[in-house]
């Protein structure tokens, strides 16, 4: 028993490995806490995305009905596709939906189209199995009846 009691006293004031223990116990929160931060960084960057790629395609769908040319429902979703791919959004269109469609209002002379845009961001968080979000954008827009 004389012989453990120095050995314990010992062990005790040996520094040596504490660092290696102390980031095995740290480090992987803290790189959880990094990566939701990039996760957080991507979805606010692709949410303001989408939404001036909804407001651009707003205003082509608008100037087009006011030229006297309105568009079909493929035009939009092919207009909003190359909208997102081109500078500056830079959006993945594999994950982007675009739906539109075109009823009466209760405004007079005025036809309702309405811009559903979705899109799926990436995730960073996946061996924390967390599912990627869904952001979505929602626009109703009142155009001259033809």
């Amino acid at each position: 028993m004389t012989r453990t009691i120095p050995f314990l006293k010992r062990l005790a004031r040996n520094q040596s490995g504490s660092t290696l223990v102390e980031f095995a116990l740290i480090g992987p929160a803290f790189l959880a806490m990094l990566f939701g931060v990039f996760q957080v960084a991507v979805l606010i960057q692709n949410y303001n995305a989408l939404r001036s790629v909804g407001d651009d395609l707003s205003r082509y769908v608008v100037v087009q009905h006011q030229k006297g040319a309105p568009v079909s429902q493929s035009d939009i979703q092919d207009t909003a596709v190359s909208i997102a791919a081109s500078k500056p959004y830079y959006l993945d269109t594999a994950f982007l939906s675009v739906n539109s469609t075109t009823g009466t209002s209760a405004i007079t002379g005025a036809d309702k189209v309405t811009l559903d845009l979705e899109y799926k961001s990436a995730d960073f968080l996946q061996f924390f199995d967390v599912n990627g979000i869904t952001l979505s954008f929602h626009k109703d827009l009142y155009v001259p009846s033809a």
